[in-house]
């Protein structure tokens, strides 16, 4: 059984230590609060970039003007809101209610995120509050707000796959030699390409990383990834270290969902690799970025017939996928969340790909990579130094998102570029898919038992159908082998009932100024 006082503590975890700046314009003159000067994240010099590269963001404020500033690719995960001749930036939603921001819910920025699994644009769960775009300039002065953003979307060049490959060989080169450690250095290794083609540019370049650290198996997945990782790491004479999940899953989501600002449905998983490597290494490397184009994440032939035919409405659909997972939500609140007011969101965002070499990844690169991904490693990895991600360097990003989807379609552009560069890794295969395991049993009727208490604690939602949660998680904890349903149903039903904890909180408690 988890405690009151122990569950309050996730589901507000280090609100009130997370930085901002808030102004408010009263009697003619200006009051501000918090922190009028803020750095965060990493400035790196780029040639031919359209912007500042790394990933960062930063604030001033002198008195008068409140300006802004973000990396070119808006990686560094940061919010805004103004309301009532007031202006609050924060690295953390939750901060911002806490501040007095507005909590109306955006019906339609929800409605993507529960179908598709990230948020599109600059939405958020809140119509007040929106992240900043990539390349971005805010400035607030005399109660005026300005947002200034571009996203730089690929030109596509005229060229062969060797061509192509031998391009990536060398801008990634580039890349990870712009960002050489300074400090001891960890690589999160997977058995996947990002992570790989990182830790052998790094070893190529006399930089090896002090360490390497692989995530064991855990509820959400199951595979060898360890095992790659582990004959990686002894190829290039790099120490390894698997780490365990030990914490409750149903905990792990309420501090994944509050420090990711409630922006994700993953990454609970990787609080095991933060913790570990937190006071061992001042600099870690991610793979942010990574899969999108050169991996041909999510592009299959139909969808990009899809996009050849202009067809973005059925592209949307196809994304969306199937709402048969959606009956957690109350009966009310799923007819306002509607797949239609999810399709035309969507297509909103799509309309602004449809002229990309690769229209399927330039989506996810902006809406997956920069609105979700990103928030393991720039929320969860706070406290290090610097935490780098060579993939985001622009440019590598201008060359792979140059490059026409045909071109990536079979998925084995990566592996052939990483083939090239460094033939004596090839003997190494990839890690396969993730897959349930039986024993899972265990911790997912654990799982179901927390998420009762957690609804019987919460009472009442005007968002989560108890009437359709609670009988299967109920079921869950007498058939075993019904209890994979808490795979799909748990997350979300934390996510909302978390959320209007947390709302209830910042009516309570938010600052005037």
């Amino acid at each position: 059984m988890i405690a009151q006082n122990q569950l309050s503590q996730y589901e507000f975890l280090q609100i009130d230590e997370e930085p901002y700046f808030l102004a408010h314009f009263q009697d003619g003159r200006v009051v501000s609060r918090g922190i009028s000067q803020v750095m965060l994240g990493h400035k790196i010099n780029t040639p031919g970039s359209p912007g500042q590269d790394g990933v960062f963001v930063e604030w001033q404020w002198d008195g008068n003007t409140l300006v802004v500033r973000n990396d070119v690719s808006g990686m560094y995960p940061c919010y805004y809101a103004t309301w009532d001749n007031t202006v609050a930036i924060s690295p953390s939603i939750p901060r911002l209610l806490l501040l007095g921001a507005p909590s109306e819910l955006d019906g339609a920025a929800l409605a993507v995120f529960f179908r598709l699994g990230n948020f599109v644009g600059e939405d958020t769960p809140f119509r007040a509050i929106r992240a900043l775009p990539p390349n971005a300039v805010l400035e607030w002065k005399d109660k005026r707000l300005s947002v200034r953003g571009q996203r730089s979307i690929g030109v596509e060049a005229k060229i062969s796959r060797s061509a192509a490959i031998d391009g990536y060989v060398s801008c990634f080169r580039d890349a990870v030699r712009r960002r050489i450690p300074e400090g001891t250095a960890a690589v999160t290794l997977s058995g996947g390409r990002d992570s790989r083609h990182i830790l052998l540019e790094l070893c190529e370049a006399g930089h090896p990383p002090a360490l390497g650290v692989t995530v064991g198996e855990y509820l959400y997945n199951h595979s060898n990834e360890a095992e790659i990782a582990a004959q990686l790491a002894r190829l290039v004479g790099v120490s390894h270290v698997i780490v365990s999940q030990t914490e409750s899953p149903f905990l792990l989501e309420l501090k994944k969902n509050v420090l990711t600002n409630f922006c994700s449905d993953e990454h609970a998983w990787f609080f095991s690799v933060a913790d570990y490597l937190r006071g061992k290494v001042e600099v870690v490397y991610d793979g942010l970025g990574g899969s999108l184009f050169c991996d041909g994440f999510a592009l299959t032939e139909d969808r990009l017939n899809l996009c050849r035919a202009g067809k973005l409405r059925a592209l949307g659909e196809d994304l969306l996928g199937s709402d048969v997972t959606m009956c957690f939500l109350d009966a009310e609140v799923r007819r306002q969340w509607s797949r239609e007011l999810a399709v035309e969101r969507l297509l909103e965002e799509l309309e602004q790909h449809g002229s990309a070499p690769n229209p399927v990844s330039s989506f996810y690169y902006w809406n997956r990579s920069r609105r979700e991904v990103a928030l393991s490693p720039y929320r969860l990895l706070r406290g290090f130094n610097v935490v780098v991600s060579p993939f985001c360097d622009y440019g590598v990003y201008q060359h792979l998102a140059s490059l026409p989807a045909a071109m990536v379609l079979d998925h084995t552009f990566h592996n052939d570029t990483i083939s090239k560069a460094f033939p004596a890794a090839g003997a190494i295969p990839y890690a396969y898919k993730p897959k349930f395991r039986e024993n899972d049993g265990k911790e997912l009727v654990q799982l179901s038992h927390e998420l009762l208490t957690y609804c019987y604690r919460q009472w009442q939602s005007s968002l989560v159908s108890f009437s359709y949660v609670v009988p299967r998680a109920m079921r869950c904890l007498i058939d075993r082998a019904y209890s994979s349903t808490m795979l799909w149903l748990a997350p979300p039903a934390i996510y909302l009932l978390q959320l209007e904890s947390v709302i209830r909180r910042a009516k309570r408690v938010s600052v005037v100024p």
